[in-house]
């Protein structure tokens, strides 16, 4: 899914097959859980639905992610270095 987003050359296009992956996986895993009642389908399920939600918001230009994530990223082992 990650090649998806490098291979298409119109970035919206590629960022909606991307969204369409981390969808299918989900789904995937929704109804694995259903059927096996697997535990670790039951926590990756809702992580790539939540993976495919921030990948939609990027794709169509609601939110920079890559940004998003490196400043969480930055507060986040800033925090952990003060709090030393």
């Amino acid at each position: 899914m990650v090649l998806v987003n490098n291979l298409v050359t119109s970035r919206y296009e590629g960022g909606l097959a991307l969204v369409a992956g981390w969808f299918a996986a989900s789904a995937m895993c929704f109804v694995n859980y259903t059927s096996c009642g697997r535990y670790y389908c039951k926590i990756t399920g809702p992580g790539f639905l939540g993976l495919g939600i921030l990948t939609l918001i990027g794709a169509i230009g609601m939110a920079n992610i890559p940004a998003w994530i490196a400043s969480t990223l930055g507060g986040t082992i800033m925090m952990k270095i003060l709090q030393n």
